[in-house]
């Protein structure tokens, strides 16, 4: 039987626009050889992917932050301590659906 893991990832891994969404793809293609993947993704999803990518995916949990949410947490987490980047992804909402899911499965 295949161990369970949880592949967390800031942008959905399809359609594969850039490096982040093309290394995601690749090692999400690659570890399912051997694990359930489920994907937990804080940005909204562009495009449906292909049946060959869906098959390698056990379940997929997607926030749906646009760009506007994005320069939304920007503005409401500003301050010098925190990267941009770490605070375009910060939000309450996205961290208490991420709990949610671990404590509803149980990864290996």
């Amino acid at each position: 039987m295949k161990k369970k893991m949880l592949f967390i990832t800031g942008r959905y891994p399809y359609p594969i626009y850039n490096g982040d969404a093309l290394r995601a793809y690749k090692q999400i293609e690659k570890l399912s050889d051997e694990y359930l993947i489920d994907v937990f993704s804080i940005e909204a999803q562009l495009k449906e992917e292909p049946t060959d990518f869906l098959s390698k995916i056990n379940n997929k949990y997607i926030c749906g932050a646009t760009k506007k949410d994005k320069i939304f947490n920007i503005l409401k987490d500003f301050s010098l301590s925190k990267p941009l980047q770490v605070s375009m992804y910060s939000n309450i909402e996205y961290k208490n659906k991420l709990k949610k899911i671990l404590d509803l499965n149980h990864y290996d």
